[in-house]
């Protein structure tokens, strides 16, 4: 029994808070059915910002009829809250918030934005959208601030070098990829941290063999005389040597 009776007084509740605003009062006005002045019941309905409808009931025979008549508000309409009708009691409609520009906060995680009707009233929320590069973080779509880390694998101008053999004048080099964002070199296009090497493990050395020393060749060149020359030269020079010094030899034999 107690749980109808609270069924029926949770219903009744219900009601009563989706019904309009209605107010009662007793006063007298001039009844056309009766046709005379008579004590009327007069009942307040909101209907609108503007206006609350009045009806009024004859005690007497119970003519009914209507008028409209403009609210008397009380009190200040606020961001949440609006205004109360004295006469009604009806309430107008909220202001609303009027939102400031999002502006990120110190976290660099989060932005919030303040209502200029009332700085206490505030939300905050993530920051959000845009894409991190390896040398730029993402930039919020929301407040414009930069937030979160770099992504070391997505390389803002990656270059293709392939392969080139070394001969045994020049070095050569491996198939390696070059970040102009980041100033790294990779062995793969995926670019990433695992595949980074140096610049020097991009090089391969040279051919043996293809380095010549200073001196080592010193065969005349085709027409070159000028060591020719010098060998008859020293030829007749060691030849009038020999010459004069049996000369001198046989002289001395002839004297003793």
């Amino acid at each position: 029994m107690n749980k109808k009776i609270l069924s029926v007084v949770l219903i009744l509740c219900v009601m009563l808070a989706v019904m309009p605003m209605t107010a009662y009062a007793a006063d007298i006005a001039f009844c056309t059915k009766c046709n005379k002045i008579q004590t009327v019941r007069v009942t307040y309905q909101y209907a609108d910002d503007k206006l609350h409808k009045c009806s009024l009931t004859c005690t007497v025979c119970y003519n009914k009829w209507y008028y409209a008549e403009s609210h008397i508000w009380s009190g200040t309409a606020t961001c949440t809250s609006g205004r109360t009708c004295t006469v009604c009691g009806g309430s107008s409609e909220p202001l609303g918030h009027d939102w400031g520009a999002w502006t990120q906060n110190s976290d660099e995680k989060t932005h919030t934005r303040i209502c200029k009707r009332d700085t206490s009233h505030t939300e905050t929320e993530n920051c959000h959208g845009g894409t991190a590069t390896c040398t730029a973080k993402a930039v919020c779509t929301v407040c414009g601030g930069e937030y979160g880390e770099l992504d070391p694998k997505n390389h803002t101008n990656l270059k293709h070098f392939p392969a080139t053999a070394a001969t045994k004048t020049t070095e050569g080099n491996i198939e390696y990829w070059y970040c102009e964002g980041c100033g790294k070199y990779f062995s793969d296009k995926d670019a990433t941290a695992t595949q980074e090497i140096t610049k020097a493990q991009t090089v391969t050395a040279k051919l043996p063999g293809g380095t010549v020393k200073p001196g080592a060749d010193k065969s005349p060149q085709t027409g070159d005389n000028s060591n020719l020359l010098l060998w008859i030269a020293l030829l007749f020079v060691s030849g009038g040597a020999a010459i004069g010094t049996t000369v001198v030899s046989r002289k001395k034999k002839y004297n003793r």
